[in-house]
């Protein structure tokens, strides 16, 4: 699977059909900004929020170098197949630079 990201983003990030493939077999694509203020977004976040997801996002975020609950926008997974090995995520997100 090929990961690409996309750090500049600093609004919502509803689909971005530019960023795709013209014809895409599947896609599925989710908008973490709309998504926060949703009641499924807040159960989300309180989730997050507890002490045993807090230490898994410490890690997370000392790896990535972003918070999924502030800095993560949108999610964009496509493939041009039905094969697995074809799927593209495009990450959505303002990603820390130390060092970059």
């Amino acid at each position: 699977m090929c990961v690409c990201a996309a750090g500049w983003v600093a609004s919502a990030a509803p689909l971005q059909q530019t960023d795709v493939a013209a014809s895409p077999a599947w896609l599925l694509h989710l908008d973490a900004d709309a998504l926060r203020p949703t009641a499924v977004g807040q159960y989300i976040l309180d989730e997050m929020d507890k002490p045993a997801a807090r230490a898994r996002l410490a890690i997370f975020q000392l790896i990535f170098s972003f918070d999924l609950r502030t800095q993560l926008h949108g999610l964009t997974l496509y493939g041009s197949s039905p094969a697995p090995e074809d799927g593209v995520l495009i990450v959505y997100a303002d990603f820390d630079r130390p060092g970059w």
